[in-house]
């Protein structure tokens, strides 16, 4: 778990978890291409799956943590090694969510399938391209 030492990071990214909450369906892409602008991916978006399962009043609809989501791997996955980190994030995201807050925590759950859905939809895509571009392991 990543813990972010600056105050005012911690702030905005405190501040983006209720506006992510409060939402309006329309703005989920808006809202993924602003936090890519505003946050660096790597611990910030832990810190911020952190605190949406900390957070008790209000959960996201699945559709909604999802498409967000996947809005940020396209936003910053443009080759492997972008995916690799990407989804080694949201791993560790889950697995310390689950450590700390319980296997039954609904964002652990989103997780979970967030990342099966993210390999095969955009994932699996992207490595059978590359296994054409430059042949398969003999």
């Amino acid at each position: 778990m990543p813990y972010i030492e600056d105050k005012n990071i911690r702030g905005f990214l405190d501040d983006y978890v209720v506006t992510f909450l409060c939402h309006n369906y329309n703005i989920i892409n808006d809202l993924a291409v602003s936090f890519s602008s505003l946050f660096d991916i790597t611990g910030c978006l832990n810190y911020f799956l952190f605190k949406l399962a900390k957070h008790k009043k209000y959960v996201p609809s699945y559709t909604s943590f999802y498409l967000f989501i996947k809005k940020l791997v396209k936003i910053n996955c443009k080759c492997y090694a972008d995916y690799q980190s990407f989804m080694g994030e949201l791993t560790c995201a889950k697995k310390e969510i689950e450590r700390r807050l319980g296997r039954d925590n609904e964002i652990a759950y989103y997780l979970e399938s967030t990342i099966d859905t993210i390999y095969d939809e955009i994932i699996t895509p992207y490595e059978n391209k590359k296994i054409k571009e430059n042949g398969d392991i003999k």
